[in-house]
């Protein structure tokens, strides 16, 4: 098995910038979808496993309670993430998903070199040391968003078609993709189409924690016989979560109300990798641990006028972060994991 551990923040700080910048804006819509939230039926079993809930291990950010799963490990919210929650945040609001959505062709090609080409040559290494020649298969990203990840395959020779549920983002990817853009699925047809797809290799790169009916999609994979392969990205519990639960009134990046609802734990990816009998063929753990409380740090000087220190910070941070995060990631407990992982 392919094992990797750390990733260049090299160019990143820069893409991400508006995380910092935008910090005020997005802290207060970030409140606006915890009501939202906090309104939800309460969660009665565990999202991932379908455990009843007994409150093992709870603990609170930001006024919502979450807990880990007993059975699994996996980290729930105390609410539902129903249909009326996901059309609230992710249909009805029109500026969810804007990060991605790029203004040049210069944006969307940086954002595809920064972030999803290491991530296709990953999934090629992967393949590649099982002895799978990558000009054989073809690959369906699911909830592919821009077109980024399909475009960073294509780019490496890899056959890749993606589908989206936001129209918005499909017309971005007809805009800068040279290849054909991404096809818009409605929510309710997502599994129909995994089910009847030709490809060899399905992905999800930080889609999984989105899906309402989730047990429902990994079913439809299982039942897909040209389906060999998956790839994933997922949240995960780690010290960016618990730096998450130190500050009030700063954006919280890795528990805020509209994104993670539950994330993934060690323990929840394992069972999760048991329960479909998949074989890990590469896994790569990376996060942006360090990233976090750099910008918490540096937006809590702002908050109280120190700017000096906040700067002096960066400059000195930032120039050692890839080694703060590497031994973050080699703990096995940060923000992100890769996955490839065959189907037995």
């Amino acid at each position: 098995m392919l094992c990797k551990y750390g990733k260049t923040y090299d160019n990143m700080w820069k893409l991400k910038q508006s995380l910092t910048d935008n910090d005020k804006e997005m802290a207060i819509k970030d409140a606006k979808y915890r009501e939202i939230y906090k309104s939800q039926p309460e969660r009665i079993v565990c999202k991932l496993c379908g455990t009843k809930v007994d409150k093992y291990m709870s603990f609170d950010v930001s006024g919502i309670e979450y807990w880990i799963c007993r059975k699994c490990g996996h980290i729930n919210g105390a609410y539902q993430d129903t249909k009326a929650f996901c059309d609230a945040i992710y249909e009805k609001d029109s500026k969810y998903g804007e990060t991605y959505r790029d203004t040049s062709e210069a944006l969307f090609r940086s954002r595809v070199n920064a972030i999803y080409s290491p991530k296709a040559i990953f999934l090629k290494q992967s393949l590649i040391e099982e002895g799978i020649d990558i000009k054989k298969v073809s690959l369906l990203d699911v909830g592919g968003g821009a077109g980024h990840f399909v475009k960073a395959c294509c780019d490496l020779g890899l056959k890749a078609r993606g589908i989206e549920i936001d129209e918005e983002s499909v017309k971005i990817s007809t805009k800068f993709m040279f290849e054909k853009g991404l096809k818009y699925v409605p929510p309710e047809m997502i599994c129909k189409e995994i089910e009847s797809a030709k490809e060899e290799i399905i992905s999800f790169i930080f889609n999984l924690e989105h899906i309402l009916n989730l047990d429902e999609v990994l079913e439809a994979v299982e039942k897909n016989k040209c389906i060999k392969y998956i790839f994933f990205a997922v949240p995960m519990f780690s010290y960016a979560a618990i730096f998450s639960a130190i500050t009030e009134g700063i954006f919280d990046r890795m528990f805020n109300g509209s994104v993670h609802t539950h994330i993934f734990s060690n323990e929840s990816i394992n069972w999760l990798c048991n329960k479909y009998n998949w074989k890990k063929l590469g896994v790569w753990r990376f996060g942006a641990d360090a990233a976090d409380l750099l910008r918490i740090m540096i937006i809590s000087l702002e908050h109280k006028g120190n700017f000096t220190l906040a700067e002096l910070l960066q400059k000195k941070m930032l120039s050692q972060i890839d080694h703060f995060q590497k031994i973050m990631d080699e703990t096995e407990f940060c923000s992100e994991i890769h996955a490839v992982v065959q189907k037995k």
